[in-house]
């Protein structure tokens, strides 16, 4: 018999069904074992995955990679665009076993292992709360992760990343799009930065599951986009300026106004003005 669990990105809700199994084991500190599934096209890798968790138990660690979405899922009702097989976009899936009022966490340990990966490629990035990846003032990557919660405890996540490798044309109503090739002026073998990020993700996990927490919020809050300079934004009342004072280990951010007021807010209620 099925079971319902909620699945939350960030403050967003959507109830999906999924088999009932027994609660998941955190996994070993060395989980080295990831199956990646090819796909050359799928609506969206995030979509793909939820609908085979819906008719078997995946083991931790599952990746579904594809050469191309037809729809590719961002935070909210945006999407993500991706040439064929010029990029990275495939999603993840865990087993956190983490309390509810932590999910946050996991979107930091993707961020800081995005992060962590482009630094080695000597691409200097800052994560752009609540989940876009910066190079400069130039988006280079995205997530999306969503979370199945049951008994207050996060048993599942969907893990959805996608990074512009060697794309070099974008849509024109695409803001401030780059790529990895556009950022060092040459090509990239995308399988062998899949194994790299896979590696940087594995650290970043393995960091959350020894509950390493106050470092890496800290850290995190260290690459946070703007963090500590005034900003334009925009919410339901207008527009104004304000510093970034800190994104909160529950996800919300905090900004500090020109008349010192200081809010948090929740993602949806505040857009920064790039």
């Amino acid at each position: 018999m099925a079971v319902n669990h909620a699945i939350v990105t960030l403050a967003v809700y959507v109830a999906i069904t999924i088999p009932k199994q027994k609660k998941p084991v955190i996994c070993p500190k060395n989980m080295k074992n990831f199956a990646i599934k090819h796909v050359q096209e799928v609506d969206s890798t995030n979509n793909y995955l939820k609908k085979l968790i819906r008719n078997q138990v995946l083991e931790e660690g599952t990746v579904i990679l594809a050469d191309y979405q037809k729809s590719g899922k961002g935070q909210g009702q945006n999407s993500w665009h991706s040439g064929k097989g010029l990029n990275l976009t495939f999603s993840l899936l865990l087993h956190p076993g983490i309390y509810a009022d932590q999910f946050f966490y996991l979107t930091e340990i993707v961020s800081l292992a995005i992060t962590d990966f482009l630094f080695s490629c000597e691409i200097n990035a800052s994560i752009k709360w609540p989940n876009d990846i910066y190079v400069n003032d130039l988006k280079i990557a995205g997530i999306l992760i969503e979370n199945s919660i049951t008994e207050n405890e996060v048993v599942i996540c969907i893990a959805g990343i996608g990074i512009n490798v060697n794309e070099m044309h974008f849509p024109s109503d695409l803001l401030n799009p780059t790529s990895m090739r556009i950022q060092k002026d040459k090509s990239f073998n995308t399988e062998v930065l899949m194994d790299l990020l896979l590696d940087t993700i594995q650290n970043r996990y393995n960091q959350l599951l020894s509950e390493d927490l106050k470092s890496l919020h800290n850290e995190y809050n260290r690459r946070i986009y703007k963090r500590g300079i005034s900003a334009e934004y925009k919410d339901k009342r207008g527009l104004f300026k304000a510093e970034l004072k800190e994104i909160r280990s529950t996800g919300e951010m905090v900004l500090k106004k020109e008349d010192h007021t200081g809010k948090a807010y929740l993602f949806g209620e505040i857009e920064m003005i790039i």
